[in-house]
């Protein structure tokens, strides 16, 4: 009786490897929920108008970064913030800085996710990026016009509930 020994395969440790990646960002909170949180965004930002005055333009490595705040009236208090916003249009020609965020046009959607406030980029029904920070504050309202800081690529503008200013990074 002849004893069949198992070929080795080259390249197996590649298919197993990119198999494991597949996992790993598929297991990830961002992409793992990234279909119905990306369906949820779209069909918020149907009902979305936009904010002509929170308009921020900005510019890196010669590539243009635009972004688009949202009418946010509806919003009565930090808590309805809390549960989930559409907080406007972001519209890039460049990658994020620090995320995996792809040029394109985006709904930035913003919520309070365990404790910590979270942005999410979303095109065509799915969850691209998640903001690198976001970070916000009460401040006393004054008159200033969205901001874009290149480092890291932050835009930075006031919401709503109280004067709240927001900024996130990609």
């Amino acid at each position: 009786m002849k004893v069949i020994q198992p070929r080795r395969v080259k390249g197996s440790w590649f298919v197993v490897l990119f198999l494991l990646s597949g996992l790993l960002v598929s297991s990830s909170p961002c992409f793992a929920a990234g279909d119905s949180l990306g369906k949820e965004i779209r069909e918020k930002a149907k009902k979305m108008k936009l904010d002509k005055t929170k308009v921020v333009h900005g510019k890196k490595n010669g590539k243009r970064v635009k972004f688009t705040g949202a009418k946010l009236e509806h919003v009565k208090s930090m808590k309805d913030l809390e549960q989930g916003e559409v907080v406007g249009v972001l519209d890039n020609e460049l990658s994020g800085d620090e995320t995996n965020l792809p040029p394109g046009k985006h709904n930035v959607f913003l919520k309070k996710v365990n404790g910590e406030w979270k942005a999410y980029a979303e095109s065509g029904g799915k969850v691209v990026a998640e903001a690198a920070r976001v970070t916000m504050e009460k401040k006393d309202k004054k008159e200033a016009k969205p901001q874009f800081k290149p480092d890291g690529w932050c835009y930075c503008w006031y919401l709503c509930c109280g004067w709240v200013y927001i900024c996130v990074c990609w």
